[in-house]
């Protein structure tokens, strides 16, 4: 066994078959282990959560307008030409991948997105954003109500990540799997390299020998060996751990690397954590963009261009900030900025963009499109799935894609 799928197997084991024995996903006690490849035809969809609540308007900035200079001194953002966008408004300095995407013809801006509540807490916004619906209660995500009701395997939806599976990806009757970060397989490695060769082999001599005495023995003996079967298979791509870069960058070049695997994955999610910008913000946030943006390149970059022209990335935050600075950052707001970038993605602007002057009692700004018609037209132009089968009602639809696959009202 080589020392790449040796060091994987220990990641595996030690972020999946744990997850799989407490109960923690249900990853592994649904997976078949088994790579089904998917038709020529289907599309990719990659799914990013900045963590937090993204300050749109230090993102997509609206420069001409008075009101944004006023609200925010000591937080203004200086811009040049070069990043305009139209409508008074600019990218962020550090976003120049994705600006290149929009000159493209290939980001869309939505602007003004958000959902009736605007409650402002970070449990209850994500939770309504990885469920899809209002109801809190909601114990499934809408990606995994797409993967129940699709013909994908288990590989068909994955979580790039450090913990167990998010909730956007957990379904009615089965969930995704969580694959760690290059640099993150390290748990096991104090065990003799030369002694884990015979410890992955006795996984299954494990699983036989556990049958007939119980149902919770043999689970574990299932889990275990299904886990070691998951990493054999996925290994391919760890090879280049050690040359690795850090940080987001490296959980997107994962992404990508399993999407060129083509072992049944259609769909991706990853996040990108640190919005939450209460103090300190200007320096942290630019940061953030430019980490996202350089993620975003790269990327698109790895992929393999049959893949790369049928990906699609989409790109949310809980909530927007407020308007008005707070010192040095800016407290929960609403209405945010939703990115959606790939080669068949019809770029622009869409939505409207709120208004600075017309604020609510708390100073923020009204939301003009429900994060769930977002959520639609990716369903229904891009998966070719109903989307109201998944979210539950018709919420309409914003032509987001150039050639879209269905359009299902």
């Amino acid at each position: 066994m080589s020392m790449e799928r040796r060091h994987f197997l220990k990641g595996m084991l030690s972020i999946g078959a744990l997850e799989g024995l407490f109960g923690l996903s249900g990853s592994i006690k649904h997976l078949g282990a088994v790579a089904s490849p998917l038709a020529d035809d289907k599309k990719f969809l990659v799914t990013i959560a900045l963590d937090g609540g993204n300050d749109h308007l230090n993102t997509l900035i609206p420069w001409n307008d008075g009101v944004y200079h006023d609200k925010r001194p000591l937080l203004t953002v200086p811009v040049s030409d070069a990043q305009l966008v139209g409508e008074g408004l600019y990218l962020h300095p550090n976003l120049s991948n994705l600006k290149s995407f929009y000159d493209s013809g290939n980001l869309a801006l939505i602007r003004g997105v958000g959902h009736a509540a605007d409650d402002r807490s970070h449990f209850s916004s994500m939770a309504r954003w990885m469920t899809g619906t209002q109801d809190l209660a909601t114990g499934t995500g809408w990606l995994g109500r797409f993967k129940d009701g699709s013909d994908l395997g288990q590989f068909g939806t994955v979580a790039i990540g450090r913990t167990g599976i998010p909730r956007i990806l957990h379904g009615p009757k089965s969930s995704g799997i969580v694959l760690p970060p290059y640099g993150q397989i390290s748990l096991f490695r104090s065990w003799r390299e030369d002694g884990w060769e015979p410890a992955w082999n006795a996984l299954r001599d494990f699983e036989m020998a556990q049958a007939g005495n119980g149902a919770l023995q043999s689970e574990i003996a299932k889990s275990l060996r299904l886990t070691a079967e998951t990493g054999d298979l996925v290994s391919p791509i760890y090879g280049i751990e050690a040359g690795a870069p850090g940080g987001f960058v490296n959980d997107l070049l994962v992404a990508a690397d399993i999407l060129n695997l083509n072992i049944g994955t259609q769909v991706v999610h990853a996040g990108l954590p640190g919005f939450d910008t209460h103090d300190r913000q200007k320096g942290t946030h630019e940061f953030l963009l430019s980490e996202l943006d350089i993620a975003i390149g790269n990327f698109f970059a790895n992929l393999l261009p049959s893949v790369r022209e049928n990906t699609a990335v989409l790109i949310f935050s809980e909530f927007g900030r407020r308007v008005a600075q707070n010192e040095s950052g800016t407290d929960h707001g609403t209405a945010g900025l939703v990115m959606l970038v790939g080669d068949r993605v019809r770029g622009g602007l869409h939505g409207i963009q709120p208004s600075l002057r017309r604020l609510d009692s708390r100073g923020d700004l009204h939301h003009e499109v429900d994060f769930r018609s977002i959520y639609a037209s990716v369903i229904s132009q891009w998966l070719g799935a109903d989307p109201e089968e998944i979210l539950g009602r018709d919420f309409g639809q914003l032509l987001l894609f150039d050639s879209p696959r269905a359009f299902l009202w």
